[in-house]
């Protein structure tokens, strides 16, 4: 199974990635501009991804805390997020789920 989805994606001077899932790229745009949007309208979930490989490509997992904190230098997941939102860099993305191995994302 697969579909495209989009993500954000915010490349480290540590080369190693971070992103989240976008629920609609126009969304996100609108939200940039309107801080009214609830942020959980933009993202799929308030989970910060990585990936094994190190870049946004590869199979997605959830990032740790010490992660999240040393590339981004918070502790706190919504500013983290945001900053992943406003910093980052906004995908399309096929992701394929394999039910073995777990969701992947390649690049386009």
């Amino acid at each position: 199974m697969s579909k495209v989805t989009y993500k954000s994606v915010f490349k480290s001077e540590h080369n190693s990635d971070l992103f989240v899932y976008v629920e609609n790229a126009d969304l996100l745009n609108k939200w940039k501009s309107d801080s009214t949007i609830p942020l959980a309208q933009v993202v799929q979930s308030f989970d910060i991804f990585d990936t094994d490989t190190g870049s946004h490509t590869g199979k997605a997992s959830k990032a740790s805390r010490q992660t999240i904190s040393n590339i981004l230098d918070t502790n706190d997941l919504d500013r983290a997020i945001k900053k992943i939102l406003v910093e980052g860099e906004l995908i399309k993305a096929p992701v394929a789920v394999n039910k073995a191995h777990g969701m992947y994302v390649s690049s386009v």
